[in-house]
C-alpha cells in the first residue's frame, strides 16, 4: 500500500509581464496493490493482481502556450490537467515462466487524450482530461520452437474499449460515447543455418479503431534480415525494415464542429548493416541496475 501526498502550485507569466495564478491544490492518494501467485503443478502457475495506478501529465502538456505545427494546425498545453487514475484487475496463466495467457480489465477516470478542436480556419490540439475509458483485453504470448534450429515467438491481444468523452473548449460543447474492438499482434521467426549464419523475420499489426473522437485505420509492417557469427566475439547483421513500405497512418477526427482526416507517411523502409564485438571478461556478472523513486517524475519530461 502506497500513500502519496501532493501539493501543486503554479504561476505563468507572459511576454508583457502579466501573471496568471493557477489554483493551488493539495491532495492525498492511496495506491493499493495485491498480487497473488499459485503454483498448480510443475511449470504451471496461476496469478492475479488488483491495483490502483496514477499517470501524471507531462510538463510540456501543462505548458499553456500555443505552438504552430504548420500553416493550418496548432498545439496548446493545458495547465489544468489532472493525473489520470486507473483501476486494474488481471488474471492469468503461465507455463514455464515464458508462455502466458492473461485477461485484463481496466477502468480509467480523467483519461488524458489530445483532443482536436476547430479554431477559425485552423485546428488546435489540446491535452485534456477527456472523460472515462473502460478496456477489456485478453493477451497470449508464447515462444513456439519448431525443430531444433527454428525459433518463433507469437503475441496476440484482442481487446474491447469504450470511451465517454466531454468536449468543452474553443466553443465546442458535446458528449460522445464511442466503443470498438481492436487488435494488436507481433510475430518473429529465427532460423539457424550452418557456419554461423541465421535468418530472421518479424511483423506486427495494430488496429486501435475508435477512441475519444478518433477513428484509425490498421497499420502493419514486416521486416527481415540475416546474421553471421564470426568467431566467438564478432557478429555481422543485415536488416531490411518495413520491406513492403506499409507504415502509413491514417486517422479521422469527427465532432459537431470538426471533420478532419490526417494521413502520415514517413521513411520507414530502410536497410541497416551493423557490426558487434563482445569484449571484457565473461566471468564477471552484469551490474544490476538500481532505480530510485524519481523515475516517474523524470518521465514527465519529453522532447
Amino acid at each position: 500500500l502506497r500513500a502519496e501526498a501532493t501539493s501543486v502550485k503554479g504561476k505563468a507569466r507572459n511576454g508583457v509581464g502579466a501573471t496568471d495564478n493557477r489554483p493551488d491544490t493539495s491532495y492525498i492518494n492511496l495506491f493499493p496493490s495485491l498480487y497473488v501467485q499459485y503454483n498448480v503443478a510443475k511449470d504451471h502457475q496461476l496469478l492475479m493482481n488488483l491495483s490502483r495506478r496514477i499517470d501524471r501529465p507531462t510538463y510540456n502538456d501543462q505548458n499553456p502556450f500555443m505552438y504552430s505545427l504548420d500553416a493550418f494546425n496548432m498545439e496548446q498545453g493545458n495547465p489544468y490537467l489532472r493525473p489520470q487514475i486507473s483501476y486494474v484487475a488481471e488474471a492469468g496463466y503461465s507455463y514455464k515462466g515464458s508462455a502466458s495467457l492473461r485477461l485484463r480489465a481496466t477502468h480509467t477516470e480523467g483519461f488524458i487524450d489530445q483532443i482536436t478542436y476547430a479554431f477559425g480556419n485552423n485546428t488546435v490540439m489540446v491535452p485534456q482530461n477527456a472523460g472515462t475509458r473502460q478496456q477489456l483485453s485478453i493477451s497470449l504470448s508464447a515462444p513456439v520452437p519448431i525443430g531444433r534450429k527454428v525459433y518463433t515467438y507469437l503475441y496476440a491481444e484482442p481487446f474491447y474499449q469504450r470511451f465517454r468523452t466531454t468536449l468543452q473548449s474553443f466553443g465546442a460543447s458535446q458528449q460522445l460515447n464511442n466503443s470498438s474492438w481492436g487488435f494488436n499482434s507481433y510475430a518473429s521467426v529465427n532460423v539457424e543455418l550452418k557456419k554461423g549464419w541465421s535468418l530472421s523475420g518479424s511483423g506486427w499489426y495494430n488496429f486501435q479503431n475508435r477512441t475519444t473522437i478518433y477513428r484509425s485505420l490498421p497499420i502493419y509492417s514486416l521486416s527481415t534480415g540475416c546474421a553471421k557469427k564470426i568467431g566467438e566475439k564478432w557478429n555481422l547483421r543485415f536488416v531490411i525494415n518495413d520491406v513492403f513500405n506499409n507504415q502509413r497512418w491514417q486517422q479521422t477526427a469527427s465532432t459537431e464542429n470538426l471533420q478532419l482526416t490526417t494521413y502520415r507517411k514517413w521513411e520507414s523502409r530502410n536497410a541497416t548493416i551493423s557490426f558487434a564485438y563482445k569484449f571484457g571478461n565473461k566471468k564477471i556478472s552484469n551490474v544490476r541496475e538500481r532505480q530510485g523513486g524519481n523515475e516517474d517524475e523524470l518521465g514527465r519530461l519529453k522532447n
